[in-house]
């Protein structure tokens, strides 16, 4: 048994998927384009840690700001923060 981490995101997101659609949170790791990697983002007060895919043709490097535009079963689907 592997304890399962409550900051992933899960169907509670999913199903509130318009209160996380819009905010911005950070890439924790370079995530290539049309890829997956990992981002966190603040909802409900908790520091959250999720799957996501780049939706652009150009790679996000580790740190950068993403904007969350849509929740595909529980993986986010991203964007770099315009201007960066």
């Amino acid at each position: 048994f592997v304890p399962r981490d409550p900051s992933l995101t899960t169907p509670e997101e999913a199903k509130h998927k318009e209160e996380v659609v819009g905010l911005t949170g950070k890439s924790l790791s370079v995530i290539p384009p049309k890829a997956t990697g990992a981002v966190s983002f603040q909802w409900r007060g908790f520091n959250r840690t999720a799957i996501a895919m780049n939706n652009q043709d150009v790679p996000i490097p580790e740190g950068a700001p993403v904007s969350i535009l849509d929740i595909v079963g529980a993986t986010l689907v991203v964007e770099s923060v315009r201007g960066n």
